[in-house]
């Protein structure tokens, strides 16, 4: 039997392949087919869903979810509600689902977590999409999907009924747009890129923060499909892909005019005076903790993240830090068995 027996060595049984091999098939190493990953995947987005399904059912509707319900509930949908500004935001999108829902079943907290889980299943299986056309479908790939997947950072978000259609459906559109222009990069087909842009407008229909994929975007051709120093990268990037930049930048300028047309621009005042504190209290004791995968404990609310207030916040992140430090350099965790 020969190896051309199988297009993808990967698929073939264990006890065949060995004897592809010749004498030696003790210094073989057991790999996962493509097919076996796959399966893995699911089971991991599966146990995803379950706990999510599961953490969600202990909830309802908190804070800004009844306000949001009163207007869906008391104004007629039209333009003029879609998009009235929320706090300095503007989410037509996530509007227009909780003033369907409302209509559908009033205040049945049910169907809203049935739609909460199923736009987290379809965020969980387009980010392992993603994951397998950037490094093919080997047992490696499971651990940024499981990352992905029982992060504690997105389990907050998720709980709650207004921040969820916004944050989700941005890890969906997200990965959705990476996935197209990734595949666009590699194979050139412009209908690749246009699913590109459309997710990234779907993004922006539902929430200005949507604006952050097209940094990404950039960030990820410059380093991933140009060649040289910076300069030469932002020039060929810039060059072979000019109209899809175009594109882009048309749809993000006229969503900035729309934006600051309808929501405004908030400059000064005590706003602008909060910020590095605010960032400080995000990042330091909101971010990095959750990062680490702790420290949990339910607010009043149930949903939320309480931020330590003692000195493991910095220890333990500082601690692995420097573990990693001291595994990457030179040094003796890192010296060859002898």
């Amino acid at each position: 039997m020969t190896n051309s027996a199988f297009t993808h060595l990967d698929d073939a049984p264990w006890s065949e392949l060995e004897a592809t091999q010749g004498s030696e098939p003790s210094k073989l190493r057991p790999r996962w087919s493509t097919r076996q990953v796959g399966r893995a995947a699911l089971t991991l987005i599966a146990l995803q869903i379950m706990f999510r399904w599961l953490a969600v059912l202990e909830g309802f509707f908190f804070e800004d979810d009844f306000p949001n319900l009163y207007r869906a509930t008391h104004l007629p949908l039209s333009l003029d509600a879609l998009m009235r500004p929320d706090n300095g935001h503007l989410k037509p999108g996530g509007y227009l689902v909780i003033w369907v829902l409302q209509h559908v079943a009033p205040m049945n907290f049910l169907l809203v977590a049935v739609v909460m889980t199923m736009l987290q299943l379809a965020a969980s299986v387009m980010v392992w999409l993603l994951i397998r056309e950037l490094v093919g479908a080997r047992l490696g790939a499971l651990l940024p999907l499981a990352v992905y997947l029982f992060s504690p950072l997105t389990l907050s978000g998720y709980l709650w009924y207004a921040t969820s259609i916004e944050t989700v459906l941005l890890q969906f559109v997200m990965a959705a747009s990476l996935l197209f222009h990734v595949r666009y990069l590699r194979t050139g087909r412009r209908v690749d890129a246009v699913i590109s842009v459309s997710m990234v407008a779907v993004g922006l229909a539902n929430w200005e923060k949507a604006l952050l994929v097209l940094p990404v975007l950039a960030m990820f051709t410059l380093l991933w499909s140009s060649s040289g120093g910076v300069f030469r990268r932002v020039a060929q990037a810039a060059r072979e892909h000019r109209w899809l930049w175009l594109t882009h930048l048309v749809l993000a300028g006229s969503y900035i005019v729309v934006y600051l047309s309808t929501v405004g621009l908030l400059l000064g005042g005590e706003g602008a005076a909060m910020t590095p504190r605010l960032a400080w209290e995000v990042v330091a004791k909101g971010f990095v903790p959750a990062l680490f995968g702790g420290w949990w404990s339910s607010l009043p609310s149930g949903i939320g993240l309480a931020p330590p207030a003692s000195a493991t916040t910095y220890v333990i992140p500082l601690l692995a830090a420097g573990l990693f430090a001291s595994a990457t350099s030179p040094g003796p965790l890192c010296r060859p068995k002898s």
